[in-house]
């Protein structure tokens, strides 16, 4: 808990208040409602800090009224002794996000061409693709289509990748922002 001074907005401890009122007599515990009654003075209540980036630590910055409550208020600042050391850890830490970007929507591409090949009852895309050379029609055609899909899937995949790393492309948020222009999938009748 701690006082916001109404003539000035400044936010101080209650130890602080009370040393700044040495003839006032306060109560051993003070609480919310044994200053509730002191005018000029607004009690604020400590609010959570807030989390930026890993490179971040939030730093106090005075009161902000909330749904008409006084709060702490907090702003982000770097952590670091100099901007150099700033930007080089977030360019790293950026690096490591893209690549764990990148394996997730690797990851989702593959599900997708496993979840495909599931609906004909094979164990993935891996395995639909063995049966190319199947001497059975169907499952040839299957195993033929499989590839032909797989292909397809991870060619469109890869130059959107290489679109990303090349600046010319957004970096997707999701494999959703970019499944719709990856080539479908349906099995040939």
């Amino acid at each position: 808990m701690k006082v916001r001074i109404k003539s000035t907005g400044e936010v101080i401890s209650v130890a602080d208040f009370q040393a700044r009122n040495p003839h006032t007599s306060f109560p051993r515990s003070v609480t919310a409602q044994s200053l509730a009654g002191f005018s000029g003075i607004d009690v604020v209540s400590e609010a959570a800090p807030p989390s930026g980036e890993p490179w971040q630590h939030p730093v106090e910055d005075g009161a902000e009224k909330v749904d008409g409550v006084w709060r702490t208020k907090y702003k982000l600042e770097p952590s670091f002794a100099s901007q150099a050391e700033q930007d080089a850890y977030v360019a790293n830490w950026t690096a490591q996000r893209h690549e764990a970007l990148k394996a997730s929507i690797v990851a989702a591409a593959q599900a997708r061409l496993d979840d495909f090949a599931k609906t004909r009852g094979y164990d993935g895309i891996l395995s639909a693709s063995t049966y190319a050379a199947s001497t059975n029609a169907q499952f040839a055609a299957e195993g033929t289509y499989a590839v032909a899909a797989r292909d397809a899937m991870w060619g469109a995949l890869y130059a959107m990748l290489a679109e990303v790393e090349a600046g010319t492309r957004d970096i997707p948020s999701a494999f959703s922002e970019i499944e719709g222009e990856l080539p479908s999938l349906a099995w040939p009748e």
